[in-house]
Formats: C-alpha cells, structure tokens, sequence
C-alpha cells in the first residue's frame, strides 16, 4: 500500500499538513500539488535513516535539513555515481520544499484607504462602511463615517432608514467598534425624539449657574438639529420631529423656571 497506513494519508496538525508513512521521506511518491492547501510539508511515521530506524515523530522543514546534513556525512561511502544522483534529488526537493513554504507567507497586506461613502444610494453606502470599518485603520474614524452616512441618507429619505441605521449600530458595537452606551447615543441624537443631552437631574440647582445653563442650551439646541437631519430630513418622520421640537421648548420652559427658583 505504498507505505501508507490505513489509507489515512495526511495528518493535520494546527495549519500544518503531514503525510503519514513509515517510509523514509523521501521516497513517497505522488505528493498532490493541486493546492496550497494540500501541499504537506513533512512526513509522520517511522523513518529509516540509512539503515537506522528512527522513532515516529513529525518531520517539519526542519527536520528534513537534518536529514539532509546527516545523509551528506555518510554519503562519500556510497557510490560516486549513486552519491551524484541522491545529492540532486535532496536538494531539488527541499528547494520545492522551501518554495513552497516561503510562497503561502508572501501575501501583501493592503493597507485601506479608508475613504467615506459617497453618492445617494444608502444601502451601498451602509456596505462600503462595513467593509472599511472593518479594518483597525478605519475605525477612528467611525463618527465621519457615521455622519457621511447621515448625509447620504438625506438624499435618499426614507422611513425604512431608521431601521437600517439601527442594524448598522448593532453591528458596529458587536464588532467592538463602539460601546452599547455609544450606540444608543448615536442612535437616538438623530432618530429619537429623547434628547441624550439632558442630564438626568436637570431640574437640580447645580445645573443652574449661569455657564452651565447656558452650555446646556447650546447642547440641546444643537441635539435639536441632529434630530431634524435624521428624523426629517432622512426619515421624513414629520410627526417625530415636531414632538421632538414640542419636548425641547418644553425642556427649555423648565429649565428656565427651574433656574429663577433657585437663584430667589
């Protein structure tokens, strides 16, 4: 049978592949070419080293250096035509050999533009973030993403977007991109009328003194504006964003009564 066991060719270990037999490596005829992948790169089983039998283990590139420098200090007690003739076969199959194991590292890594989407197609530029963000280069730059995104969604409005731009948060946290609290805030400062701006104890005086109301309203106003992008100009959820404009001025209103109480 060739010197194969049991026909159970080829042993895998990790990424590596070997062939199992108990002949000397050498001498097993046929190895498969057809594909990387199938290309074994050292030999299992019991090997006999010029009349020495070995104990079975894995015979790696390495392994077959050995056996090279090993069979070159016996070999000028063959004969000077035999010697001439296993010296080519060795080192025309251990340089197949280290072809072959230096070709599969050789693939260039391509570094990506990391360029943002384009055009007024949504879906299309929902997939070309995707792609790009999927490389550690790109995802510092997820918020221009993320607003790139948001404009091209203006020019192609739909109600179905919010749905999609949900999708797409779920996908970056689940690829560790951004956190669930960063999720929810990207999602509901364009598409929700809560304003994440607002601090939970809002109505406290410590949120009063004169800088911080004032940064507050800056906060919120501009909030404000990112729900009318996402919910009216790339949603055209009309209905959402004036209860949205209805909650700010509300807010505002509160705020402001809030503030006079604490300061008398």
């Amino acid at each position: 049978m060739l010197g194969l066991v049991k026909w159970d060719l080829f042993l895998k270990k990790g990424k590596d592949q070997f062939v199992k037999s108990d002949r000397h490596p050498f001498l097993i005829p046929n190895i498969p070419l057809f594909h990387h992948s199938n290309i074994p790169i050292g030999v299992e089983g019991k090997v006999r080293l010029f009349g020495v039998e070995s104990k079975p283990d894995l015979l790696g590139s390495d392994s077959l250096l050995n056996i090279y420098n090993s069979y070159r200090e016996v070999a000028p007690m063959t004969k000077p035509g035999k010697q001439s003739n296993g010296r080519k076969l060795i080192f025309l199959l251990l340089s197949v050999v280290v072809f072959l194991l230096s070709a599969c590292g050789e693939r260039p890594y391509i570094t990506p533009s990391c360029a943002l989407p384009a055009g007024v197609d949504l879906d299309d530029a929902l997939a070309h973030s995707q792609k790009d963000l999927g490389h550690l280069e790109c995802e510092v730059l997820f918020d221009s993403y993320y607003e790139r995104l948001i404009e091209v969604a203006k020019r192609d409005p739909a109600m179905a977007n919010k749905r999609k731009f949900s999708d797409f948060l779920q996908w970056s946290n689940a690829e560790g991109i951004i956190d669930k609290i960063q999720a929810r805030n990207y999602y509901n400062r364009y598409f929700n009328t809560t304003f994440m701006s607002l601090p939970d104890e809002y109505n406290v005086c410590s949120s009063c003194s004169e800088n911080t109301q004032k940064d507050l309203g800056f906060q919120l106003e501009a909030e404000l504006g990112q729900k009318e992008e996402g919910l009216l100009k790339a949603c055209q959820d009309k209905n959402a964003y004036y209860a949205a404009a209805d909650q700010y001025n509300t807010i505002m209103l509160l705020l402001d009564a809030t503030c006079a109480a604490c300061r008398n």
